[in-house]
């Protein structure tokens, strides 16, 4: 058996298994077999420039093996990626790719805490710190897929200076999901589904929707619209009331002021906009565009939306402390004790409200009870109390003494106002 060998002083070589004779100079040799007490100094004389023994593909893959998957390496799973390596079909990148994507992990159902952890022991290998494990966890928290983190790993300088120490190289990885080619724009997304939907997004969702921003041109105020009008929100009921303050938080970032979120209801029930046109107001303040920027978004032109929302509910029954005030002030006056408030009573004058909205009568109820009804949908505590005193009937009611609870509430719709006020024991 003949093999090339290395020229060494003496003519002398030890190959891995034979002691080697040759000339002074670069030809053929004769390899004869030596015992095997000395193979292992065999290495000792090899020329600097040799290639790198088999040991340290094999004792990378073999630690991915152990780190990743918590297991020894199988004899064909080493030789597979050991030859992969060997021959450039694959960087230390693709490798551990290849074992962060394999059915075996991906069948171990490792929460994101604990994703994060594998990753810096296995690519990084250290244990994690605190910052940037928080890091990470916050970028998945915000929409970015694994994907995104195992690049940050990989194409880190720590996990360069592992591969060199194994002499591997180390490749790139680069995620294929289109939300994580920018973070901040993907957050933008994962909010609107918090807020607007109540629910994380889901990948094909954040990756259309980050798709429609980043490469169609799409703007903030767009997809506003697209999560308001969405047909998964409209199957959700929401009173006016708790829709205005979601503008507020969704497209405004903030809770909502009084004054302002007053306004903008009186606008929908005084029927100058539809709820969907509330939408491209919010979207066309100068807020939301502060919003949008803070994302790397554009918040887009302002725009009236054509669109509907049944499922928003303009009016519904509220309650009326000051009416309690009014009564018990009467009676105080006529040296009666004050009706107590009910969350029982409360609820009652609530459902009656809207139902005297339907059928103005005391039919099916069973107690004391005032109604009043006024065109004017703005009329007050204090005119709708007056009209009760001014009439025997309903003044009767607000001084008996046989009652002790009391529930007041009024219900707003675009026919006037209905007026209910319940009394029990």
């Amino acid at each position: 058996m003949m093999k090339r060998w290395f020229e060494i002083a003496g003519g002398l070589a030890l190959a891995a298994f034979c002691l080697v004779f040759a000339a002074p100079v670069e030809g053929m040799a004769f390899l004869i077999p030596r015992p095997p007490e000395i193979r292992n100094a065999a290495q000792c004389f090899l020329r600097p420039e040799a290639e790198p023994p088999g040991e340290d593909t094999a004792a990378f893959v073999s630690r991915l093996y152990r780190t990743c998957l918590g297991r020894e390496a199988d004899a064909g799973g080493l030789f597979f990626w050991q030859a992969r390596l060997e021959s450039g079909e694959a960087a230390g990148a693709d490798v551990a790719a290849g074992f962060f994507l394999s059915r075996e992990y991906q069948d171990m159902d490792q929460e994101d805490g604990q994703y994060v952890d594998d990753l810096y022991r296995a690519v990084l290998g250290r244990e994690p710190d605190r910052g940037g494990k928080e890091f990470w966890l916050d970028c998945m928290e915000a929409g970015s897929s694994r994907h995104l983190v195992l690049s940050g790993f990989t194409n880190s300088q720590e996990f360069r200076s592992l591969c060199s120490r194994y002499r591997v190289d180390p490749g790139s990885y680069t995620s294929p999901e289109i939300r994580d080619q920018n973070r901040e724009v993907t957050a933008f997304v994962q909010r609107m589904y918090r807020l607007v939907l109540r629910r994380d997004g889901e990948a094909e969702g954040l990756n259309n929707w980050t798709s429609f921003l980043l490469e169609q041109g799409g703007t903030g105020s767009e997809a506003a619209e697209g999560f308001f009008l969405s047909e998964e929100f409209r199957r959700r009921k929401t009173d006016l009331d708790d829709y205005v303050e979601l503008l507020y938080r969704a497209l405004l970032g903030r809770n909502s002021d009084p004054e302002g979120k007053r306004d903008w209801i009186e606008a929908v029930r005084s029927g100058r906009m539809t709820p969907a046109e509330l939408i491209g107001s919010f979207a066309g303040s100068e807020e939301f565009r502060r919003l949008c920027q803070k994302y790397g978004v554009s918040a887009g032109s302002r725009s009236r939306s054509g669109g509907d929302l049944p499922n928003v509910r303009i009016f519904q029954p509220e309650s009326v402390p000051e009416m309690r005030t009014l009564v018990n002030q009467l009676r105080e006056n006529k040296g009666l004790p004050p009706f107590a408030s009910s969350d029982q009573m409360e609820a009652l004058a609530l459902r009656r409200a809207e139902e005297i909205s339907r059928n103005y009568s005391h039919e099916g109820h069973q107690g004391g009870e005032n109604l009043a009804y006024s065109s004017s949908k703005s009329a007050g505590a204090e005119k709708i109390f007056q009209g009760w005193v001014n009439s025997s009937e309903h003044l009767e009611n607000l001084t008996a003494k046989g009652y002790r609870t009391m529930g007041c509430a009024k219900y707003v719709t675009e026919r006037g106002s209905y007026w209910v006020l319940v009394l029990g024991n």
